[in-house]
C-alpha cells in the first residue's frame, strides 16, 4: 500500500509540475545553464548591518502537501532577489484576503485564481494602483502582455494586474479507445450512441477481467456537478468553472443570451441525468475530487472523462503504473459532436487570454525596496527568461535541465544532476504556480527518459488533436466586469438547480429561468449586453 500511495503522490507531482504542457516554440543553446549567473547579476546585498527585507507571495497552492527538508526553489528566489521570501498558502482565498486587508496585513506579491478579489480589493484601493509605473523594470513581463489582457486590466488607463502569458489547458472528453475495440464499438457521434457507449462500457466487462468494476463516466465533482458538466459544449458553449458567465453568447439580433435561456442547460441536465439514473458514473462522482479521482483512473476503472492536457493524463498514469507503458493503447481523445445538428454546437470552449492574475498590496507598491525585489522576481521568471523555466519545472535549480526538442521544451523528471528528489518533495511544484501559463510557447512537455518515449509522444499527438479542435467564438466574455455579488448569487442558484434537477428533486426548468432571471440573471445579461455595446462587439 505504501508503494502505491508513494506512486500516485509521485504521478501527482509530476502532472503538478507540468500540467499543460503543449508545445514551445523558443529556445536558447545554453538552456538554463545561467541561472547562477542572473542571481548574482541581480541580487542586491544587504548592506552592512542592516537587516533583509521580509517578503511573502500569497496563493492557493495546486496542492496543500507542505514542502519538507531543503527548499532549493525559496533558495534561489532570495539569492536573486536579495530578500527573504516565505510562500503563504491560502485555503479560503477570498475571505482571508479580505481580512488581511481589513487588518492591514496584505501579503507583498499575490496571485489571484479569478478576476473577482482583484477587482474588488482594486476598487477599495487596496492594490497597485498602476503597473505602467514600473514598465522600464519589466521589459519582458510587458512584452509578454497581449492585447485582451492589458485591455481587460486596464481601468482609466492603469494596469491594474500584470498577469502571465494568457492561455488555458488542453483539455476535453477522452475515452477508452482500447475498450471501443473490445467491445466492437465505434466513436459515439450522437446522444443516443454516447449512452449506448457508456452502458457497454458500465456492464458489459470492457476490461475482460470478468469483474462488474469499470464505469462509463466519472468526474470529480468537489460538491458541485466537476467536468460532467462539459457535456454542455455537445450544444453551447460552456465551462464548468465559470458556469454562468461561460454560457454567454452574442445572438444573430444584437442581444445576450445564454444555454440557461435558450434551454441548452436543460438538454444537458437532461443527458446527464440519465447517466446518474442508469447508473452509468462513478457513485461518489459529485463529492469526489480530482485526487480522489486518480486511483481509479490509473487502474482502468473509467472509460470517459473530461481530464486536463493528454499528456498529463497518460504520463501521470504511466508514472503511477511504474512505467508499465499500457496507457499509450488506453485513451483517445473524444469528438464533441454537434448535438444541435446544425453546425453550432459540438465545438471546445473558448480559451482564456487572461494568464495567472498577480499583484502586490498598495504597502508594497508605495516601498522602493520592496518593488526592486518585486520587479526583479516578475522579470527574472517571464517567458523565455531562464528563471520561467527555474519557477515552473526546476530547471537549473534542482538539476533539471531544459531541453528543446523540435518546437516543444522537454524535462525528464527522473534526471537530476544535482541529487534533488524532487519527485518526494511534492509542496516544490507550488512555486509552478506563480509563472504558470500555458501558452503553447511556454509549455513543457515531460516524461521518464532523456527524450520524448512512446507514451509522451502519444500524448504530444493527442494534445495536437484538442489544439485543433475547433472552439466557440464568445471569447469575448473574458472581457466582461459583472457585478460579482450578483454573479455569486446566480452561480449559487444555478449550482442547486442542476444537481437537484439531475437527482430528481426539482423537474421545473421553466420555473427555475424564471427564478434565475428574477435574482439577477436579467441584469447580469444586459449589463454584458451593454459592455459589450461599449466594446463594439454588438453593433
Amino acid at each position: 500500500m505504501k508503494k502505491i500511495l508513494a506512486m500516485i503522490l509521485s504521478a501527482a507531482l509530476a502532472a503538478t509540475l507540468f500540467s499543460g504542457c503543449s508545445a514551445g516554440t523558443q529556445s536558447t543553446s545554453s538552456g538554463v545553464s545561467d541561472l547562477d549567473k542572473i542571481a548574482n547579476e541581480t541580487e542586491a546585498p544587504a548592506e552592512a548591518g542592516k537587516e533583509r527585507l521580509q517578503m511573502e507571495m500569497y496563493y492557493v497552492p495546486w496542492t496543500g502537501i507542505p514542502i519538507e527538508g531543503d527548499d532549493m526553489y525559496i533558495n534561489w528566489i532570495n539569492e536573486m532577489t536579495g530578500a527573504d521570501w516565505k510562500l503563504t498558502y491560502a485555503s479560503d482565498f477570498e475571505s482571508e484576503i479580505l481580512t488581511r486587508a481589513a487588518s492591514d496585513n496584505m501579503p507583498d506579491l499575490i496571485v489571484f485564481d479569478t478576476y473577482v478579489p482583484l477587482f474588488k480589493l482594486y476598487d477599495e484601493g487596496i492594490l497597485m494602483d498602476d503597473w505602467n509605473k514600473f514598465a522600464d523594470q519589466l521589459p519582458q513581463t510587458m512584452k509578454n502582455l497581449g492585447d485582451i489582457q492589458r485591455e481587460y486590466f486596464t481601468v482609466d488607463g492603469k494596469l491594474i494586474s500584470i498577469p502571465t502569458l494568457g492561455g488555458e489547458q488542453l483539455y476535453t472528453f477522452m475515452i477508452r479507445k482500447d475498450w471501443l475495440e473490445n467491445l466492437g464499438l465505434e466513436m459515439p457521434t450522437n446522444e443516443e450512441e454516447l449512452l449506448e457507449v457508456a452502458r457497454a462500457f458500465t456492464y458489459d466487462d470492457p476490461d475482460g477481467d470478468g469483474k462488474n468494476n469499470t464505469y462509463g463516466f466519472c468526474s470529480a465533482g468537489s460538491g458541485s456537478m466537476g467536468e460532467i458538466m462539459q457535456l454542455q459544449n455537445l450544444w453551447g458553449p460552456y465551462k464548468y468553472r465559470d458556469p454562468v458567465k461561460s454560457g454567454f453568447y452574442i445572438t444573430d439580433d444584437g442581444n445576450v443570451s445564454s444555454n440557461i435561456v435558450d434551454g441548452n442547460l436543460k438538454k444537458c441536465l437532461d443527458l446527464i441525468k440519465k447517466i446518474v439514473d442508469e447508473k452509468l458514473i462513478d457513485p461518489d462522482w459529485y463529492s469526489m475530487g480530482l485526487d480522489e479521482r486518480k486511483p481509479g483512473t490509473y487502474s482502468g476503472k473509467y472509460g470517459i472523462l473530461c481530464h486536463w492536457a493528454p499528456e498529463d493524463l497518460l504520463n501521470e498514469t504511466n508514472q503511477a503504473r511504474s512505467l508499465d507503458g499500457v496507457v499509450e493503447d488506453w485513451w483517445e481523445v473524444m469528438p464533441l459532436f454537434d448535438a444541435n445538428g446544425d453546425g453550432t454546437g459540438g465545438k471546445q470552449p473558448a480559451m482564456s487570454p487572461l494568464g495567472m492574475i498577480r499583484s502586490v498590496s498598495e504597502k508594497a507598491a508605495n516601498d522602493p525596496a520592496r518593488m526592486e525585489a518585486i520587479c526583479k522576481l516578475l522579470e527574472a521568471t517571464a517567458f523565455p527568461n531562464e528563471g520561467y523555466f527555474a519557477m515552473r519545472a526546476g530547471a537549473g535549480i534542482n538539476g533539471r535541465v531544459v531541453k528543446p526538442v523540435g518546437s516543444r521544451y522537454y524535462i525528464n523528471y527522473l534526471e537530476n544532476t544535482l541529487g534533488y528528489k524532487q519527485n518526494t518533495n511534492i509542496g516544490l511544484a507550488n512555486y509552478g504556480k506563480f509563472v504558470n501559463s500555458y501558452a503553447p510557447e511556454a509549455n513543457i512537455v515531460w516524461g521518464p527518459s532523456a527524450l520524448p518515449d512512446s507514451v509522451a509522444n502519444r500524448s504530444l499527438e493527442m494534445s495536437d488533436t484538442v489544439q485543433n479542435m475547433e472552439r466557440y467564438n464568445n471569447d469575448y466574455e473574458f472581457l466582461l466586469r459583472l457585478d460579482t455579488q450578483l454573479l455569486a448569487e446566480c452561480q449559487s442558484s444555478l449550482e442547486e438547480f442542476m444537481i437537484n434537477y439531475v437527482l430528481g428533486k426539482n423537474s421545473d426548468y421553466e420555473g427555475f429561468v424564471k427564478d434565475w432571471l428574477a435574482v439577477g440573471g436579467q441584469q447580469l445579461l444586459d449589463e454584458a449586453k451593454t459592455q459589450l455595446t461599449q466594446m463594439g462587439y454588438i453593433q
